[in-house]
């Protein structure tokens, strides 16, 4: 009869639609999609490769490599860390080695800012931290349909092997370079992270948005393992920036990409205003002193954000 399903039905249909694939768009820039909890981007250039993001570990990456090369079997010449969480940069070993970037063949680039929230979040903190995102991603549960199906915003995150090779190239604010005869930029836009990194190619208006939206899901405003301060109204002027770049086509590093301005324009107006929302009705009860309890009961999503499909509440 099969595993009886205990999980919500909703979050069931939502894990449905993770469907593991790479999806090419361009012609030149493919994006791995749902071979983890996080995405992972290639932009194919004229003799190699730019990876953006790495996946979790070296299990969930192995076979992103392995289906990347069987679309080109140009050499990676760069990657770009987007930020410090680890389900986007801990797999950067089932791409690449140490010795290859210490030989200079290989430039690794992020924000200045990666290396000290590495510190601060992998520090003295990191029992603690570790030992909540078991609960709050539920490690121990059975991958099954009365245990664990999706971590909300991808499939579920299996504990695994991390590594780590450090930038050799950091910038801070904004980063003009070409690599591979491909024109980039790196913008840093504090976020869901304070060294949050997106990356924008000019030329075909292709915006890879990292974590400044999280997928098909609610963005997650304060992480329930503890994490620093995500401030909401940073959060809203990042995704006003992404706004004025007017991208044509959109890849967030959890979910699926967007193609077209105005399917863009809806996902991230609905994306900033669901934010701003929040924080603005939570400030004007509390200024009404209003309890924590109270508040929650009170602020609730209007219809047309509550029902959209990118504001699922998953994570």
């Amino acid at each position: 009869m099969g595993t009886p399903i205990t999980i919500h039905p909703e979050l069931k249909a939502h894990d449905a639609k993770m469907e593991q694939k790479i999806v090419s768009l361009n012609g030149y820039i493919h994006t791995a999609c749902a071979y983890s909890p996080a995405n992972m981007t290639m932009i194919e250039g004229d003799d190699g490769v730019i990876l953006v993001d790495t996946l979790p570990t070296i299990e969930f990456a192995k076979p992103v490599a392995e289906e990347l090369k069987k679309i080109t079997d140009k050499p990676i010449k760069a990657i770009i860390y987007t930020h410090v969480h680890p389900d986007h940069i801990s797999g950067v070993r089932a791409f690449i080695s140490e010795e290859d970037v210490q030989a200079g063949n290989i430039e690794i680039i992020a924000l200045d800012d990666l290396i000290p929230a590495m510190v601060r979040d992998n520090g003295v903190l990191a029992p603690v931290l570790a030992r909540r995102a078991m609960y709050a991603f539920g490690f121990q549960l059975p991958l099954n349909n009365e245990g664990n199906v999706s971590a909300g915003l991808g499939p579920p995150n299996i504990p695994g092997q991390r590594s780590f090779i450090a930038p050799t190239k950091t910038f801070s604010g904004i980063m003009k370079t070409k690599i591979c005869g491909i024109e980039i930029e790196l913008h840093h836009v504090p976020s869901e992270t304070d060294d949050q990194v997106i990356v924008w190619l000019p030329k075909d208006k292709v915006l890879i948005s990292a974590d400044v939206i999280q997928g098909q899901t609610f963005p997650n405003l304060y992480a329930l393992r503890g994490t620093s301060f995500r401030d909401p109204m940073i959060w809203v002027d990042g995704i006003d920036h992404l706004r004025r770049m007017e991208p044509e086509t959109l890849i967030p590093h959890h979910g699926i990409p967007v193609v077209g301005a105005d399917n863009i324009e809806d996902v991230l107006v609905a994306y900033r205003d669901s934010i701003q929302y929040l924080h603005d009705q939570t400030v004007r009860r509390m200024n009404h002193g209003y309890t924590p309890e109270e508040i929650r009961e009170e602020v609730i999503m209007p219809d047309h954000l509550a029902e959209h499909e990118w504001l699922g509440e998953f994570y």
